[in-house]
């Protein structure tokens, strides 16, 4: 979860390399989770935030108040901008068209950073030159299921209905009578979330299934 709410806010992950560490399995275990942006031996780390720092000074993405503007500049990022989330949408079928502007640019400066480019056309020629990194972006640009998690509100409603139409669910909100039926539900995206909710605040006494779907293919779902 460390890992992931790192990368989720902007963060560079970097783990050690596995041979080079005195106990391997811990940096094995980061690197397993997918959330590993950069593996080195440790005396090269210090060079590597060096590196990272210097570059992140240099990127400079336009905001949203010069992207309204007229530049001739400005216009070409925003063409840019458009080229690499088509690239997106064709090697992934997802369309991340109707995503938030500014959400879009800051996961893509993420893959910037990781990548030690600084111009938003480097990475747009890059991702044409390397397909290995569109899944990458592809997993940076979905929104970590944890962040629905956290926003209790928006789950109070759709959990408490669950919990009053379950067979043998007692929930806090009222006391449920307890039947020997099973109960399936089908939930569209935020599977693990939904599972967490259910069991947590509902427990339910009989069996359950929760078929769910998910955009992130690292996405898993408990029952």
């Amino acid at each position: 979860m460390v890992l992931l709410g790192e990368a989720s806010h902007g963060g560079i992950v970097l783990a050690q390399q596995p041979e080079d560490a005195a106990f391997s399995s811990m940096p094995r275990a980061a690197v397993s989770t997918g959330q590993v942006d950069i593996v080195l031996p440790v005396p090269e780390m210090p060079q590597k935030l060096m590196e990272l720092w210097s570059n992140a000074n240099r990127i400079h993405l336009p905001s949203d108040d010069e992207a309204a503007g007229s530049l001739a500049g400005t216009a070409d990022t925003e063409h840019i901008l458009r080229e690499i989330v088509m690239i997106l949408r064709t090697r992934t079928s997802h369309d991340f068209r109707q995503y938030k502007r500014a959400t879009v640019l800051r996961r893509i400066e993420r893959r910037m950073q990781v990548n030690g480019l600084s111009e938003l056309s480097e990475y747009r020629d890059f991702l044409h030159g390397h397909p290995e990194e569109t899944p990458l972006l592809l997993q940076d640009m979905l929104i970590s299921v944890t962040n629905f998690f956290r926003d209790r509100e928006a789950f109070a409603i759709p959990i408490s209905s669950i919990c009053r139409t379950v067979p043998g669910a007692s929930c806090n909100m009222r006391a449920a009578s307890r039947r020997t039926t099973s109960s399936r539900r089908c939930v569209p995206n935020c599977a693990w979330s939904c599972a967490r909710q259910y069991s947590r605040r509902c427990r339910p006494t009989t069996a359950w299934r929760l078929a769910a779907s998910s955009l992130s293919a690292t996405a898993g779902v408990s029952s």
